[in-house]
């Protein structure tokens, strides 16, 4: 088993069991695969996007100071 099969798995699990009441998160930053690592600016807008409430046409900058006012 890979370490990000692993993670997901015990994500899954620890969702499962109830640790994380609003759900988990996961991206594959492409670390370790023949891709480029995605940026900092991709990730924020994937998470950002996948948690709602945050509009996608802003700066990175300003999604995460969005995000910090939503929480």
């Amino acid at each position: 088993m890979g370490k990000n099969a692993l993670a997901l798995e015990a994500a899954h699990e620890a969702v499962r069991r109830g640790w994380f009441p609003g759900g988990a998160y996961y991206v594959d930053l492409r670390g370790h695969s023949g891709e480029a690592p995605l940026a900092t600016e991709e990730v924020a807008r994937r998470l950002l996007g996948a948690g709602g409430g945050v509009p996608d046409d802003r700066s990175a900058t300003g999604r995460i100071a969005a995000w910090q006012r939503f929480r």
